[in-house]
C-alpha cells in the first residue's frame, strides 16, 4: 500500500504539471540566464563534431616522435570535458529554475535531485568521454582498447538504464530522509524510494562489474604484458564498484537506508577524487615520457649524448616525485571526503599530548561552580568579570573565591595553547613533504633546465642545491 501511494506521489499530474510551469517560468522570466544557459547549449552540441575531428588529429600527431607534442595532451583534455558537458549543464540548469521556485516538497526534491543527478552524470560522461576511440585514455595515456572500448559503450548503457532509477530514488530521499520531512513522505522514501535505490544501484553495480571483467588467456609475451597490466586495473575497480554500489545494496536491504545513502553519497565524492588522481597521474607520466622521448631524439643528433652530461639520478628523483605528489593529493582528498563522515578523523584534534595526555571537551565545555552549597553548571565561555562584579555585590565569599580562581584558569587556558595529536600529524605531514622535495627537486629542475638552458652541469647541480 505505501509503494503504490508513493508511486501515485511520484506519477501526479498536478505535482509534474507544476514543475513544468516553474521551469518555463524560470527560463521565460529570467532571459539573460536563461538564454545565456540555451546559447551555451547549442554552442556545445554544434561544436561536438569539430572537436572530435580535431582530437583525431591530435592523436595522430602524439603518435608519431617526429610530431609529438605534450601540450596536444592537455588540449584534448579541454576538449573531452567539454564534451561531456551538456547533459550535466541541462540538469543543472533545470535544477536551478526549480529551486528558485520550490514552493512545494514535490519541486523541493525534484530541484535537490536534478542537483545530485547533474553531478552523478558529469562523472558518468567524464569518464566516458576520456575512454572514447582515439581519446585520451587511448591515445595520450596509452590504455588498451580491450579496457576503453567496452568503458565507452558500457558507461552510456548504464546511463541510459540506472539514471533515471536512481534519480527518481534521490528524489524520494530528498523529500522524506530528513525528521522533519511529512511522515507521509519519510514513508515513501522507505518504501518505494528505498526499492528504486536498491534495483538502481543493484543494476548499476552489476552493469559496471561486467564491463571489467577479465578476459581471455594470454597467448603471447605482448598478451602477457598486457594481462598483467589489465589485471591490476581489475583487482582496483572491483572492490571500487562493489564499495560502491553493492555494499549500500546490502545495507539498504538489511534495513539500515540512511547509512547506504551516505556511503553512497561519499563513495561519489571519492570517484571524482579518483578521477582527478587518475588524470593527473597520467598527465604527469606523459610529460615524462615525452620529456624524455625529446632527451633521445635530441640525443641522436648531438655529437656529445645527453646522457653523459645528464645529473644521475635524476631520472628516479622525477618518478619518486610524481608519485609522492599523487600519493599526497589522495590522501588530503580523501581526509577532506571522509573526515565528515567518519568521526574517529574529527576526534583526532581533541586528543591534547602535551603538556598532558588527555581528551579535550567540545568547544562548549562546561564547568560546575559552587554557589552556597548548589551546583550550577555554567558555559566557560561566559564573561567571568560579569560573573565577578555580580558576586562582589552579592557579597559571598566562597562565590568570590571560585569566581576568581576559575579567572585565572581561563588566563592560564589563554596563554597555553595545547598540542594535539591532529597537530602532530600536521608536523609530520610538513616534515616529510619537505624531505621528499628536498630531496627530489633537483632530478625535476634537472630535466627542465638541461632542455631549455644552456647550464653546464655543474652550473644545474648548483641551482639544485640552492632551491
Amino acid at each position: 500500500g505505501d509503494v503504490f501511494a508513493a508511486l501515485l506521489w511520484l506519477i501526479s499530474p498536478e505535482n509534474w504539471t507544476a514543475a513544468l510551469r516553474v521551469v518555463y517560468e524560470g527560463f521565460s522570466q529570467l532571459p539573460g540566464k536563461g538564454s545565456g544557459a540555451l546559447v551555451l547549449l547549442v554552442l556545445l552540441i554544434s561544436l561536438r563534431p569539430w572537436m572530435r575531428r580535431r582530437m583525431a588529429v591530435l592523436a595522430k600527431r602524439v603518435s608519431s616522435p617526429e610530431t609529438d607534442s605534450f601540450l596536444a595532451t592537455p588540449e584534448t583534455l579541454a576538449y573531452t570535458l567539454i564534451l561531456a558537458a551538456p547533459l550535466p549543464l541541462i540538469f543543472y540548469s533545470i535544477s536551478g529554475f526549480l529551486t528558485e521556485s520550490a514552493s512545494s516538497p514535490f519541486l523541493y526534491s525534484a530541484a535537490g535531485a536534478m542537483a545530485h543527478i547533474a553531478w552523478i552524470v558529469a562523472l558518468f560522461e567524464v569518464n566516458r568521454q576520456c575512454a572514447a576511440p582515439r581519446g585520451l585514455a587511448e591515445a595520450h595515456f596509452g590504455w588498451p582498447q580491450v579496457v576503453t572500448r567496452p568503458i565507452y559503450r558500457g558507461l552510456l548503457i548504464a546511463e541510459v538504464v540506472c539514471l533515471p532509477a536512481l534519480y527518481f530514488s534521490i528524489q524520494f530521499v530528498m523529500a522524506g530522509i530528513r525528521f522533519s520531512s511529512p511522515e507521509q513522505l519519510q514513508v515513501y522514501n522507505n518504501s518505494l524510494g528505498r526499492i528504486l535505490f536498491i534495483g538502481a544501484m543493484s543494476v548499476l553495480g552489476f552493469s559496471l562489474l561486467g564491463l571489467f571483467r577479465p578476459r581471455k588467456s594470454a597467448k603471447s609475451a605482448a598478451d602477457s604484458v598486457r594481462s598483467s597490466s589489465l589485471h591490476r586495473i581489475y583487482m582496483c575497480a572491483y572492490p571500487l564498484i562493489m564499495l560502491t554500489t553493492l555494499i549500500p545494496v546490502i545495507l539498504a536491504v538489511l534495513g539500515y537506508y540512511v547509512t547506504a545513502i551516505l556511503l553512497a553519497y561519499q563513495m561519489v565524492k571519492t570517484l571524482w577524487l579518483i578521477l582527478g588522481l587518475t588524470l593527473l597521474g597520467n598527465l604527469l607520466l606523459r610529460w615524462r615520457t615525452w620529456n624524455q622521448r625529446e632527451m633521445a631524439h635530441e640525443s641522436a643528433d648531438e655529437v656529445e649524448g645527453v646522457a653523459g652530461s645528464m645529473l644521475p639520478g635524476a631520472e628516479a628523483q622525477v618518478r619518486a616525485l610524481f608519485r609522492f605528489v599523487v600519493v599526497l593529493c589522495a590522501v588530503i582528498g580523501l581526509y577532506s571526503v571522509w573526515s565528515d563522515a567518519v568521526p574517529t578523523l574529527r576526534i583526532l584534534n581533541r586528543i591534547q599530548v602535551w603538556p598532558t595526555i588527555t581528551m579535550l571537551e567540545d568547544e562548549e565545555r562546561v564547568g560546575v561552580f559552587v554557589t552556597s552549597g548548589q551546583t550550577v553548571e555554567e558555559d566557560v565561555s561566559e564573561d567571568v568579570e560579569t560573573s565577578a562584579s555580580d558576586s562582589e555585590t552579592d557579597g559571598d565569599p566562597v562565590t568570590s573565591a571560585v569566581t576568581a580562581s576559575s579567572t585565572e584558569t581561563a588566563a592560564d587556558d589563554a596563554d597555553t595553547q595545547p598540542l594535539t595529536l591532529w597537530s602532530v600529524l600536521k608536523a609530520l605531514l610538513a616534515v616529510t613533504i619537505t624531505w621528499v622535495l628536498v630531496k627530489n627537486v633537483p632530478g625535476l629542475l634537472e630535466l627542465i633546465l638541461q632542455k631549455r638552458s644552456l647550464l653546464d652541469l655543474g652550473a644545474r647541480i648548483a641551482v639544485g642545491s640552492l632551491v
